[in-house]
């Protein structure tokens, strides 16, 4: 600079330009810099953290399909009986239905700056996370058995697997109704002509503790198999 004051006379521009204002680089100026510090996409891990977290990611027996096909199904099956000597065979037919699986997302987002992402103590990108975890699971396990929920307008959203359904009421509080309630259940399926083997039993984890606190007279556990987290009840894995 006070090289170019001495020659002020000659080239007054040397001067001027040194000393014009330099805007610095930011994260947040779109033309100087910013592209240079993008934020990085967390998604599949995210994704593999999610899966087990929620109701679907820990039922095995799924049979996986891809987005937007038909899948046919029986409704009826035939039937047959004794036949006489000279007497009519029974006729009989199957019916037939189609079941269409679109697709549908559930998305959120929770914006941080890089600055924020690289010097939080604690993370804050693993803090997000995990809540991020914790709510969409949370949602999606709601949304998957509540009875109030209807498909979304559009076909946005799936109705739940138990919309519209006939509920089996609790008859009771203790062990013996717990008993009756299952039964009723196991019936519903017996009279549908649905096999059970590969059920599994959905309940929260207030209703799974109050079930394995049950004893009887002797002190012993009611449903031995069932805890907080979990396990087998009646045979079938909770």
């Amino acid at each position: 600079v006070e090289i170019a004051k001495e020659w002020k006379d000659s080239t007054p521009e040397v001067e001027l330009v040194l000393k014009a204002a330099v805007q610095a680089g930011t994260t947040t100026d779109p033309a100087w810099a910013k592209p240079l510090v993008e934020y990085q996409s967390m998604a599949s891990e995210f994704i593999d953290l999610l899966r087990p977290a929620t109701i679907i990611g820990r039922i095995e027996h799924f049979r996986r399909v891809p987005f937007n096909i038909k899948v046919p199904g029986q409704v009826t099956g035939s039937s047959v009986n004794w036949v006489g000597e000279g007497k009519p065979t029974p006729v009989s037919s199957l019916a037939f239905n189609t079941t269409s699986l679109g697709h549908s997302k559930v998305a959120g987002l929770v914006v941080m700056t890089e600055d924020l992402v690289r010097f939080s103590s604690p993370s804050a990108e693993a803090l997000v996370q995990q809540d991020l975890i914790a709510t969409v699971g949370g949602f999606l396990d709601g949304q998957f058995i509540d009875p109030k929920k209807a498909e979304g307008e559009y076909g946005v959203s799936p109705a739940s697997i138990t919309h519209d359904l006939n509920p089996i009421k609790a008859s009771g509080v203790d062990a013996a109704a717990v008993r009756a309630d299952v039964k009723a259940a196991f019936d519903a399926f017996i009279a549908a002509n649905l096999s059970v083997a590969k059920a599994v039993w959905v309940m929260s984890e207030s209703t799974a503790l109050a079930l394995s606190m049950m004893h009887n007279a002797l002190a012993q556990p009611e449903f031995p198999g069932l805890t907080m987290a979990g396990g087998t009840f009646f045979g079938l894995p909770a």
